[in-house]
Parts: structure tokens; sequence; C-alpha cells
């Protein structure tokens, strides 16, 4: 029971964030169910809870697709997931994890001041956001940030944002979680857990959805850099947390 109190809520907020932001459903759903579950348990039910969301929304909002921003950034992404699975396995600890968190704070906060430095070329630099972006993917778990400050830095129009953003996580997850089914990654449990979880997940995103029309564009553009400085600081604390304890 406390797994689908706390569960129940803590898929109210990270769905309604998904679907205001296009992103941030992992950010705010891991933290507490890993409390309850295992990592095992956890990852793969929240990025296929992630992809039931997206895929509608993205639908809904496919007529802002630019497939030559998408393209390359998945394209990107794909080549990364196996390289950060590398890094993982060469790197991984926490103090990588801290260094990167760091930066990403320091970036979120450098934007959110005021600093940008537009690029006018972008279809060279797309690839390496991308790839960045699956490499933090399979070592961090964190795909968001690369793709989040990178758009944000470009000053892209909410709706443009939210519709790429969206599809491009879609894409991702369709991935992840074939993935996730290939390895029997669903048990029966899992699954009934997912199916108690989605009319909240459902309710939440499309209300997150509704609310993100009625945000002011400068408004939209801060929460995502405050968003993203959180994704920084919350990698800092737990690998914080993980050398104090070791």
């Amino acid at each position: 029971m406390d797994v689908i109190i706390l569960g129940s809520i803590a898929i109210a907020f990270a769905g309604f964030l998904q679907g205001c932001l296009g992103f941030g459903f992992g950010m705010i759903s891991v933290p507490p169910l890993l409390m309850l579950l295992t990592a095992a348990e956890v990852i793969p039910m929240q990025i296929a809870l992630s992809l039931f969301l997206t895929l509608p929304l993205a639908h809904r909002e496919r007529h802002h697709l630019k497939p030559m921003l998408v393209g390359p950034l998945l394209i990107g992404a794909v080549i990364g997931l196996p390289a950060g699975m590398l890094v993982l396995y060469w790197f991984d600890g926490p103090y990588l994890k801290i260094a990167v968190g760091i930066i990403l704070v320091f970036m979120a906060i450098a934007m959110l001041s005021g600093w940008s430095y537009y690029v006018k070329r972008q279809l060279p630099i797309l690839f390496p956001v991308g790839f960045l972006s699956g490499v933090m993917a399979t070592s961090f778990s964190m795909a968001g940030p690369p793709i989040i400050l990178f758009l944000t830095n470009q000053d892209m129009e909410k709706s443009a944002f939210r519709g790429n953003i969206l599809v491009y996580f879609t894409a991702l997850g369709i991935i992840s979680t074939i993935g996730y089914i290939i390895i029997g990654a669903f048990p029966p449990h899992l699954l009934k857990l997912m199916a108690i979880f989605f009319p909240t997940l459902m309710i939440s995103g499309f209300m997150g959805a509704w609310a993100s029309q009625h945000i002011p564009q400068l408004t939209f553009r801060r929460i995502t850099l405050v968003m993203a400085a959180i994704m920084g600081l919350l990698l800092v604390i737990r690998n914080g947390f993980a050398i104090i304890s070791g």
C-alpha cells in the first residue's frame, strides 16, 4: 500500500512536470520510488510510464516538429547510449558525477543571469549534443540536461521546445523500452503496478500540458533552467552522500 500511495503522489508530480515542460519525469519519480523498490524495477518502469505519456503528447505537438533538429540529436544519442555504458564501466564513481553536476549547475545559473551564445549554424553542433545526451542517459540516468540547455540557449519558443523535446524523449523511450522488454525487465507484479499508476499519470500529464499554455515565454525559460540546475544539484547531493557513506 505504501508503494501505491507514495508512487501515485510521485507519478502525479512527475507527470505534471513532464506534460508542462516536456521533461523531468524521471527526476521527480525515481528518488521516492527507490525508497520502496529496487533500481531494476524503478528504472524500466519510469521509462515505460514516461513513454505512455510522451507518445500522445508528442503526437499532439507534432506540427512543431523540426526533423532537421530532432534527427541529428537522435542519431547522436543512439551512438552515445553504448558509449555511456563504457563510461559507466571505466569511470563509474561519484567524483565524475559530482563534476558533471557542478558543471550543469553553473551553466544553468550563468544562463539564468542572462548569458547565452546563440549558435547560428546549429546543425554541426546537434550531433555532439545528442551524443552527450545519450552518454548521460546510460551513465547517469539523465538524458535531459544537454538538450534542455542547448534549446534554451537557442531561445526556442516554448511550444516548439516542448514539441521537439517530447518527440526526442519519445524516440529514446521507445528504444529503451524495447530493450527492457527483450531482457524481461517487466515481470507481472511490475506491470500490475504500472497499470495502477497509469490513470494518475495521464490525468496529471495532460493537466501539465494545459498549464503550459498559460505560462509566459520568459517564465518558461526560467523554469527550464531552474530544473536543469536541480538535475545537476541532485547529481552532486546523491553522489556526495555516496562518498560520505562509503
